[in-house]
């Protein structure tokens, strides 16, 4: 692996395409709960749709590792929808910079609290966000799908 500098910043257009390839990866699909690749024109809609929401991109010598985004669900509350990290790079404690960088984000914001929805089987996020503070909220799911995944919460004030 790779050691090499890299920054956060805002997504922008031209990160359109980095974005979808690291969407697109085998094990970021698992981590998703997907079980086929998001088309060009799926992935479209999607950037579309998601332009105002929070994008954060992870850059390193302008080649984008690994992306997060943030979207507003209450007045007082911001989850984070996407975070994910190139094969390359996993391992690098990027992931950790980029949960921090979103948090901050949300605290910006004036959110007061952060939700993330985590697989169970997702080891290294779940991990990753119990590490960072948040904790799993207990609760009641019906669908197969919220059986497989959990919430977790991070308090900000």
């Amino acid at each position: 692996m790779r050691m090499a500098a890299f920054t956060i910043r805002s997504a922008v257009d031209q990160d359109f395409r980095s974005v979808l390839e690291i969407q697109n990866d085998p094990s970021v699909m698992t981590a998703s709960g997907r079980s086929k690749p998001i088309s060009l024109d799926e992935h479209l809609d999607w950037w579309v749709a998601n332009s105002k929401s929070v994008d954060v991109v992870v850059d390193e010598d302008d080649t984008v590792i690994g992306f997060g985004r943030l979207d507003k669900t209450t007045e007082w509350s911001i989850q984070i929808v996407s975070l994910a990290v190139a094969a390359a790079y996993r391992g690098a404690g990027i992931g950790q910079r980029l949960l921090e960088a979103l948090i901050n984000s949300a605290r910006r914001s004036g959110a007061l609290s952060v939700l993330a929805r985590i697989r169970t089987d997702n080891d290294r996020s779940n991990a990753l966000f119990s590490k960072a503070g948040f904790k799993k909220v207990v609760g009641a799911y019906g669908s197969k799908q919220e059986r497989e995944e959990e919430w977790w919460s991070l308090r900000l004030v």
